[in-house]
């Protein structure tokens, strides 16, 4: 279940984008803002949450800006995460 109380798919680029999206949102920012924070422009937002192909480093960035970072999981493992506190 993510965070927002919304289940999101694993494994497909148009879920990481509503993914960004939804954590976009929950900042309250707009996709200009975000935009702004990662040195872009919002066209390339859009093709993110859009699940459409936009350089990793927009990707790495706006989740940076947006305080979570990709951890790669061997795909059926199961992991647990912690909040820092």
């Amino acid at each position: 279940m993510h965070p927002s109380g919304s289940s999101i798919a694993h494994g497909s680029v148009e879920s990481l984008g509503r993914a960004v999206a939804t954590l976009r949102e929950n900042h309250g920012m707009t996709q200009e803002a975000l935009g702004d924070v990662i040195d872009s422009f919002r066209p390339t937002i859009s093709r993110l949450e859009n699940g459409a192909d936009v350089a990793v480093s927009a990707v790495v960035e706006s989740l940076t800006a947006l305080g979570y970072e990709i951890v790669l999981v061997p795909r059926g493992a199961e992991i647990t995460v912690n909040p820092m506190q």
